[in-house]
């Protein structure tokens, strides 16, 4: 297993579950938008093998977020904050459903501004002797209303801000969709996601591998390509 990049604070053995998802809900709160680049790691339980991809995500509170895909390339997964496509660009072909038929922003949904994650979920304070991960608090989420697009969230959580530096998706099937969120260009309230019409930000408002879009709130839109097969539940 990757570990995400390695930590500089001390962790506080001392602090309960419910003290870290305050602490992780609190820095969540005090921002209106994030940007990272982003590794993931997807890993089919049957079969044991793991795809890996990597890009860059931004979220919006609220409810809006976009993966956008490096690898593979020309990939997009997209929410305005009512509906999602996942696009894969090989194949032209988007598949579009209703917000809350997703897994990824139900799980996401305290980045997005539109969950709690107190209210949302059971947290238990896990340890693990995984290499490289002992300076992080892990959590074990449990949506406390069953939820048939995942059983349980993992957090890893660096204990100087209480930001989530690696989630864990994994559904009922044991399936895992993990994501290490890089802290090479991460963005906080990012100033270039301004209304339409509003001037273009320069290009050193960017993080370092960020690439700047001033499109504001379109940045969220999604248009199908031309002769692209979309596929709705």
């Amino acid at each position: 297993m990757v570990p995400p990049p390695a930590g500089t604070a001390a962790v506080n053995r001392a602090y309960s579950a419910a003290q870290i998802v305050a602490g992780v809900q609190a820095f969540y709160n005090s921002t209106t938008s994030f940007r990272a680049n982003f590794r993931q790691f997807n890993t089919a339980a049957v079969s044991n093998t793991t795809t890996e991809s990597a890009g860059v995500v931004t979220f919006m509170r609220p409810g809006k977020m976009r993966w956008e895909y490096s690898n593979p390339s020309g990939n997009v997964v997209i929410s305005n904050g009512s509906t999602i496509w996942t696009y894969q660009a090989s194949a032209n072909q988007v598949f579009q459903a209703n917000l809350q038929q997703s897994q990824l922003p139900t799980a996401f949904s305290f980045l997005m501004g539109s969950g709690s994650l107190a209210r949302d979920f059971d947290a238990r304070l896990r340890t693990t002797n995984a290499a490289g991960y002992q300076n992080y608090y892990m959590l074990e989420l449990t949506p406390t209303t069953p939820n048939p697009n995942f059983a349980r969230l993992v957090l890893f959580v660096e204990p100087q801000r209480f930001q989530a530096v690696e989630a864990a998706v994994i559904d009922q099937q044991n399936n895992r969709n993990r994501f290490q969120f890089l802290p090479v260009g991460i963005q906080l309230n990012v100033n270039w996601l301004q209304p339409d019409g509003a001037p273009a930000p320069s290009r050193g408002d960017a993080g370092a591998g960020v690439s700047l879009n001033p499109r504001g709130p379109r940045f969220f839109d999604f248009t199908v390509p031309p002769r692209a097969t979309v596929i709705r539940p």
